[in-house]
């Protein structure tokens, strides 16, 4: 493609592709990566005057990411995370050796804030009892209630796998107490653009509490605690597949905690 591209705007002229590829690599100071994808309309216009008025009310409303915010988000874990590169010889390829089997997704739910970490939770797989628990707490207007939202046509429905509004609701219920021992008091709870974030469930429980959900810019802004989880995994060795749970453990430990004071307070070394 880069030939003839420079075939058709000069006259006469030609070159071979080893010729391109050593002017690339050692007078442009090019190398071959990995590609990655994107969304065509990460860079629209659109979007990016979507994200100038976003940004614009958040400045209205006050939103600090440094004094008033408190950011929520899941990552999941297993045997077989491994980096997306790896070193070898040249001219073998890069095999990295996991379990046969994947095993169990442990999906751990986090919230930090800029005074340290307030809460990690593994999140428990959802019993009947739970779905009933959270019908009853939060009843759904009249005007939207739909046929089969009953309780008893809901114990005939299977129930969701992995993470739900339930666990998210009872997450935020007991970090918020631990906001409101300590007097902070009117915090942004930041989250992304998860379907199960913006339940009516989870909205409601924040707003009664007389905190704001706030939701994050669509992609590629990240919630910052995607930096977090990025560290915590770089640490689990998923190798040894007994030691996964642990090392996981010990990890989540080892963030900064948070005592209710403006100082971060640690339970272990940083990593």
């Amino acid at each position: 493609m880069a030939k003839e591209a420079l075939s058709r705007n000069f006259v006469d002229f030609a070159i071979s592709l080893p010729n391109i590829w050593r002017h690339l690599t050692e007078m442009c100071h090019f190398s071959l990566k990995q590609a990655s994808k994107y969304n065509a309309d990460r860079n629209s216009e659109r979007t990016l005057l979507l994200c100038a008025e976003i940004v614009s009310k958040w400045k209205e409303v006050g939103v600090d990411f440094q004094k008033n915010c408190v950011f929520i988000d899941e990552a999941g874990f297993h045997t077989q995370m491994m980096r997306s590169r790896a070193w070898s010889k040249k001219g073998d390829p890069a095999n990295v050796e996991v379990h046969a089997r994947r095993g169990a997704n442990i999906t751990i739910v986090g919230c930090i804030s800029p005074f340290g970490t307030i809460n990690f939770s593994k999140v428990e797989p959802l019993q009947r009892a739970d779905m009933e628990k959270l019908e009853e707490e939060f009843q759904k207007p009249k005007g939207k209630k739909r046929k089969g939202d009953t309780l008893e046509s809901s114990k005939l429905k299977a129930l969701k796998k992995g993470t739900t509004a339930y666990h998210i609701v009872k997450f935020i219920e007991a970090f918020m107490d631990v906001l409101y021992e300590h007097n902070k008091k009117d915090m942004f709870i930041v989250m992304d653009n998860c379907r199960i974030h913006h339940s009516a469930f989870v909205v409601d429980t924040i707003n009664k509490r007389g905190y704001k959900p706030h939701f994050m810019l669509p992609y590629p802004f990240l919630n910052p605690i995607e930096e977090c989880w990025a560290k915590i995994k770089s640490k689990i060795p998923t190798r040894n597949s007994r030691r996964v749970s642990s090392e996981l453990a010990d990890q989540l430990l080892l963030r900064t905690t948070w005592d209710g004071s403006d100082t971060p307070k640690h339970t272990g070394t940083d990593v």
